[in-house]
C-alpha cells in the first residue's frame, strides 16, 4: 500500500495526521503544497480545495477525521480509541467539536483589528469554558492512555502555547485543567514530531500575510523597543 499525504507546512488538520503517523510508526511519502498558490493539479485532487489530502494507492481520501480513522484502522490491535463503544463515540463527538475550536481560534488571530479580535477572543473564551467541563481525567482526555482525542488538540495545544511566547496572550489561564491537559500532550514525543522545525517562523508569515492584528501590533512594539 502506497501511502502519500498532500498538506500545507503549517495547518493544524495536517499536524494532527502527522502526529498520528508517527504515533503509530507509519511511513508515507509526504507533498508539501504552498498555501499562498495552490498548484493546479492540487485543486484537481482536492473537492474541497484544502489539505489534507491522502492518496492511497489510486484512491484520494479528505477530511483529517476520516484519514485518521483510516490509518487507525491500519493496525486495529492498536487502536488510539477507547474500546468502550459509548466512550469511543463520545470522543468522536468531541473531536469534532474540537474542530469548530481551531477554527475560531484561527479566526481569532487573522483578526484585522483590535475590536474584532477581541471579539472573536470572547468566543474563544466560551469555548474553553465549555470544553474544560468535559476534562475530568489526568494526565489524558480518557485517563492513563494518550489517544485520538487528545492528538486532535494538540494542534491547538501548540498554537496556544506559542501564542504566549510571541504574543503574550495566555488563552488557558484560568482554565487550570485545560493547561495540564495542554501541558501533557505536547510533552508527548509523537506531538513534538508533529510539528515543522520553524514553526513559529511560519506562523509569524502567515498572520503578516494575513494582515493580522496581532502581528502588526508585535511589529509596532518592536519598533517602538528598538527606538528607545
Amino acid at each position: 500500500m502506497h501511502l502519500v499525504l498532500y498538506g500545507f507546512r503549517i495547518c493544524p488538520f495536517v499536524e494532527k495526521v502527522n502526529i498520528l503517523l508517527d504515533e503509530k510508526n507509519i511511513h508515507v511519502e509526504r507533498v508539501y503544497v504552498d498555501i499562498r498558490n495552490k498548484p493546479d493539479w492540487f485543486l484537481k485532487i482536492s473537492p474541497l480545495g484544502k489539505v489534507p489530502i491522502l492518496r492511497v494507492d489510486d484512491v484520494l481520501l479528505f477530511e483529517s477525521t476520516v484519514i485518521n480513522d483510516f490509518l487507525d484502522s491500519l493496525s486495529a490491535a492498536t487502536s488510539l480509541y477507547p474500546t468502550n463503544t459509548i466512550q469511543k463515540h463520545l470522543n468522536k463527538s468531541w473531536i469534532e467539536w474540537g474542530s469548530t475550536l481551531i477554527l475560531a481560534t484561527y479566526d481569532m488571530t487573522l483578526a484585522k483589528d483590535k475590536e474584532s479580535f477581541l471579539a472573536k477572543r470572547l468566543l474563544v473564551e466560551q469555548k474553553l469554558s465549555i470544553l474544560q467541563e468535559q476534562v475530568k481525567n489526568s494526565p489524558f482526555f480518557n485517563g492513563e492512555h494518550f489517544s485520538m482525542i487528545d492528538l486532535t488538540y494538540a494542534p491547538l495545544f501548540k498554537r496556544f502555547d506559542r501564542l504566549i511566547y510571541l504574543y503574550s496572550i495566555d488563552l488557558l489561564a484560568n482554565y487550570p485543567t485545560l493547561k495540564q491537559w495542554s501541558k501533557n500532550v505536547l510533552q508527548r514525543p509523537s506531538v513534538h514530531a508533529g510539528f515543522i522545525d520553524n514553526f513559529d517562523e511560519e506562523l509569524k508569515i502567515l498572520l503578516d500575510l494575513k494582515g493580522s492584528y496581532l502581528e502588526e501590533q508585535n511589529k509596532t512594539t518592536q519598533k517602538f523597543d528598538r527606538s528607545i
